[in-house]
């Protein structure tokens, strides 16, 4: 009996550690809703937080605790400015100005998870890549625009929990970290998102 009883044990133990390594191996496609903050050269150009964005990201793990993936997403920054007497370049324009960025980051990146219950998932991820910006200036009938690719890293930490067996709700918060070139100055922002993971598509 107690040969029986142990045999179980070690039969239940094994499996619960198949399951649990098995739960690395899910990989995940997300889709979040971003928020942006601008930081550094971003928010002396536009201050105002972004609420329309979007992410999209694909992890695919290699081991228990590590993945690589790649993630596609695009932020919308704009202000309007009062009605004043601007100088841009060697004009000076009196009247509202409106301005506008575009950042669409692409990038390859790396996590490392860390589950310390079954229903929840926590990352620290690191990715690579470059972010197409597209930055506008109207007053009146005028237009100044200036477009790049800025080579661009982004650390992010993120949280995941299980709402049901192919899903998890997702937050993460991530820095787009641009750096400037010679057509603009980097044009970097914090981003807090909140989304879902599927692990099943």
């Amino acid at each position: 009996m107690k040969s029986t009883t142990l045999r179980l044990a070690a039969i239940l133990l094994l499996a619960s550690t198949a399951l649990h390594a098995q739960s690395w191996e899910k990989k995940d496609f997300s889709y979040e809703y971003s928020m942006g903050i601008p930081v550094g050269s971003l928010a002396d150009f536009i201050n105002e937080t972004s609420f329309r964005g979007f992410t999209f990201a694909y992890q695919n793990p290699i081991s228990d605790n590590i993945s690589f993936g790649l993630e596609a997403s695009w932020n919308v920054f704009n202000q309007e400015l009062p009605y004043a007497t601007y100088t841009i370049g060697t004009e000076s324009i009196t009247g509202e100005q409106f301005r506008y960025l575009n950042s669409y980051p692409i990038l390859l990146g790396a996590q490392y998870h860390y589950r310390p219950t079954t229903e929840v998932d926590l990352a620290l991820g690191l990715g690579m890549g470059i972010a197409g910006q597209y930055q506008a200036v109207d007053m009146g009938q005028y237009r100044i625009s200036e477009s790049s690719w800025q080579f661009l890293m982004r650390p992010e930490l993120i949280a995941n929990y299980e709402i049901g067996m192919d899903t998890d709700f997702r937050i993460s918060a991530k820095y787009y970290g641009a750096f400037s070139n010679n057509t603009l100055d980097g044009r970097s922002f914090v981003a807090i998102n909140v989304g879902f993971a599927f692990h099943r598509f």
